[in-house]
């Protein structure tokens, strides 16, 4: 089932709804800084070039709490 922004926004209670921003320049609030999507795309560009990789997040809890 697809859901629309304002099915969303009706779907959530009350108490809820009060804190969603109600004009266009307000949803700046909810949008992810352009710095991200710049890193984003440093960390896929490193991968695609054997630079960097990733590991499973259960091996990387693993490893910071060993310290290793």
């Amino acid at each position: 089932m697809v859901m629309n922004l304002n099915d969303v926004l009706t779907a959530l209670p009350a108490k809820h709804r009060a804190k969603v921003p109600q004009r266009a320049n307000e949803l700046s609030a909810f949008l992810s800084p352009e710095w991200h999507g710049l890193a984003l795309k440093e960390a896929e560009r490193a991968v695609a070039e054997n630079k960097a990789g990733f590991i499973p997040l259960d091996a990387a809890k693993k490893t910071l709490r060993n310290g290793t």
